[in-house]
């Protein structure tokens, strides 16, 4: 069952919504930004005094970001007299993290590597003549 996030002015409203709507869906009140969080291209509606939230642009930031069809976001950003993010942020891929016996293995296995070669070369400097 998909979720439908209720952006509204408060607790009350959010309430008497799904009270009017039926328990059929999946509701979630969007208490906070963070409800937001980790979730993807998220479905819901705007409801009641919404527009007066303290935190509405955080979570219209939140659901820009979050969103792949942005344009009744941006209506939304419009509604409340706010400039939209105008560039989503680029999520950077996480860089991998190293232990220190990760860092002495691979410097190990480096050194190990060119100990081969200068064995190698000085065996077939041997084998050769010059």
């Amino acid at each position: 069952m998909s979720k439908i996030f209720v952006i509204a002015g408060n607790i009350q409203q959010y309430n008497y919504y799904i009270k009017a709507k039926g328990f059929d869906k999946l509701y979630v009140y969007v208490s906070s930004p963070d409800t937001l969080r980790g979730h993807q291209d998220v479905h819901g509606v705007f409801i009641g005094t919404w527009r007066e939230r303290k935190d509405i642009v955080d979570i219209l930031d939140t659901l820009i970001i979050r969103t792949s069809s942005t344009d009744v976001i941006k209506d939304m950003y419009r509604e409340i007299g706010k400039p939209p993010l105008l560039n989503k942020p680029v999520l950077k891929k996480k860089q991998p993290t190293y232990t220190r016996h990760d860092l002495i293995q691979a410097l190990i296995e480096e050194a190990s590597e060119l100990m081969h070669k200068e064995i190698d070369d000085a065996i077939l400097r041997d084998i050769l003549p010059s």
